[in-house]
C-alpha cells in the first residue's frame, strides 16, 4: 500500500474512465492498466473533483453510508493509497 504523504487528494483528469452503475472503471494509459471501484469507490472519485483531506473524504462518505469513523479513515487511506498506486488520483499541496 501507498503512503499518504499529502493531506490533499485529487482525480486525474487525463485517464479514460467509464461508470458502470454503481461502479467506476479506469484505463490508466501510461501503465496499460485496467481499475475498478465498487459504489464506495465510485462516490470517492466523484468527491475528488476538488483536492479533498481523508477528514473530509470520510466527513462525505459518513452522510452516505452507514459506517463509522475509525473504519472509514482506515479504509480510505487504504483504497487511496491504492489509487495514487495506481496512478488514478495524484495528490495535491
Amino acid at each position: 500500500m501507498t503512503e499518504i504523504n499529502s493531506d490533499l487528494v485529487i482525480q486525474r483528469t487525463d485517464l479514460a474512465g467509464s461508470q458502470i452503475d454503481n461502479e467506476m472503471v479506469f484505463f490508466n494509459q501510461n501503465t496499460g492498466k485496467y481499475f475498478a471501484t465498487g459504489p464506495v469507490g465510485a462516490e470517492i472519485w466523484e468527491y475528488l473533483t476538488m483536492p479533498r483531506s481523508i477528514g473530509q473524504i470520510c466527513d462525505h462518505l459518513l452522510t452516505k453510508f452507514e459506517v463509522d469513523r475509525a473504519t472509514c479513515e482506515t479504509e480510505v487511506r487504504s483504497f487511496v493509497g491504492d489509487l495514487i498506486e495506481g496512478g488514478i488520483v495524484t495528490t495535491a499541496s
